[in-house]
């Protein structure tokens, strides 16, 4: 993360961008985020970007569901889930929302557009995106349950698609295809 920090020109960056950077620079080492207790991880449009390094998600041995919002100007997909992504061993789960924002997730309604950093999308058309991350998120969850037979249907890309709508395409992988990790390096 220092070594992408100092070769980026901070005009160029995004909120996610100044946020790595800046805890780039406080003193430290290689710190153990291991935690046996942690069974399951849903992440959503998460944070990631150089945190781990070029290998690093390649030591995660839990299962894990990314959500990634395409349109997302503070946590871009590009940099902060598609590439750490990539790097995840499986099991995992990837959910896109092509054309969504980073608070398309959340059922906010009274954002004031003018007053926000980035334009969000929001209301009635990201209902089918917040639907699916419920259903989605429960299958997940229910996969260490004796009822993860009845719920893994609803964790596969036929789901994903019978929520999405010509405005905003829902997708679900379990892995990228090599001409989109080649874009990525």
């Amino acid at each position: 993360m220092r070594a992408a920090c100092k070769i980026q020109n901070p005009l160029l960056q995004t909120p996610a961008d100044w946020l790595h950077c800046s805890v780039a620079t406080l003193p430290g080492q290689r710190l153990n985020l291991r935690d046996n207790r942690v069974a399951q991880v849903i992440a959503i449009n998460p944070l990631i970007g150089y945190s781990f390094g070029e290998q690093g998600l390649m030591q995660v041995q839990t299962p894990t569901l990314v959500v990634s919002s395409t349109s997302d100007a503070v946590t871009p997909a590009p940099s902060n889930q598609l590439r750490p992504f990539a790097q995840l061993p499986a099991p995992k789960y990837l959910l896109t929302a092509i054309g969504a924002t980073h608070l398309s997730v959340s059922d906010i309604t009274n954002v004031n557009q003018d007053a926000t950093l980035v334009k969000e999308r929001l209301g009635l058309e990201v209902i089918p995106f917040q639907q699916l991350l419920q259903g989605m998120s429960l299958a997940f969850i229910q996969q260490l349950t004796p009822q993860a037979e009845t719920y893994q249907p609803f964790l596969s890309a036929a789901y994903a698609q019978s929520l999405s709508t010509p405005d905003l395409p829902l997708r679900l992988s379990t892995r990228l295809p090599d001409s989109v990790i080649r874009l990525l390096k």
